[in-house]
């Protein structure tokens, strides 16, 4: 399973305070849909257990965006929450559902393609909280509102992308943190293989609103280009000051 991926992911470029409180051991049963429909459960391993996670809600979906009926699968999508290790000082948060096969079969599966949507999330913070968890549940579910064309005109999230958030990342006013960039760092992994087939991984970091107007005439490299020396890419730091 991905969550192995994360687990050991080493960060020598990736200076961070040393954090090392740990997740209170939730495991969550996978649940995927097989082409007759019928839930299947993938228990997480006892490596796993310590990996807490999040799924997305009915909830989420009306009040965020006022959404009342959704897909069936977007329930069983949701965010897994890693915490440091030694190689890894940061919390890491990853999605989980947009890489399932939900409507086929093992014997169907073709390596070479993408599994499901063929991507996954990526959010690294500096320090552990609901706020992150929340974050990235909401830009998961407003991607799955783009895949399925609620927003006119819009497209599906890609490496590059610039998303406003228009409000403080962390929920206290005196956050600059109020947009997100999309990105494939180096230092993340990139992707990975299931049987189902190919996934990318791509990354959000917090910027703050002059660091989006930056971006926006210079471009997201250019950006990152600046942020990286400093220790603000990829992971986020709600507490950061801007650099523009």
């Amino acid at each position: 399973m991905f969550q192995d991926y994360f687990r050991s992911i080493s960060s020598d470029k990736l200076r961070q305070p040393g954090l090392t409180r740990q997740v209170r051991g939730r495991p969550w049963t996978w649940r995927k849909f097989g082409g007759s429909g019928k839930r299947k459960s993938i228990q997480p391993s006892s490596a796993e257990s310590n990996a807490a996670s999040f799924t997305l809600s009915s909830e989420l979906f009306a009040q965020r965006f006022g959404v009342k009926e959704i897909d069936p699968t977007w329930p069983f999508y949701g965010v897994f929450e890693f915490a440091p290790t030694p190689q890894r000082p940061f919390w890491l948060y990853v999605t989980s559902g947009h890489s399932n096969s939900w409507h086929e079969e093992s014997d169907g599966y073709d390596p070479a393609s993408q599994s499901g949507a063929g991507i996954e999330f990526i959010f690294a913070s500096a320090e552990r909280g609901d706020w992150a968890t929340q974050c990235l549940q909401n830009l998961l579910a407003f991607d799955l509102l783009l895949d399925v064309g609620h927003f006119p005109g819009g497209q599906p999230l890609t490496e590059g992308d610039r998303i406003p958030i228009r409000s403080p990342i962390n929920g206290k006013e005196n956050c600059l943190i109020r947009n997100v960039i999309l990105s494939r760092p180096a230092s993340l992994p990139t992707g990975f293989q299931l049987p189902s087939g190919q996934v990318d991984l791509l990354t959000f970091t917090g910027i703050t609103d002059s660091e989006l107007a930056f971006a926006k005439e210079n471009g997201t490299e250019a950006l990152i280009d600046r942020l990286q020396p400093l220790g603000f890419f990829p992971v986020t730091d709600p507490h950061r000051r801007s650099i523009t």
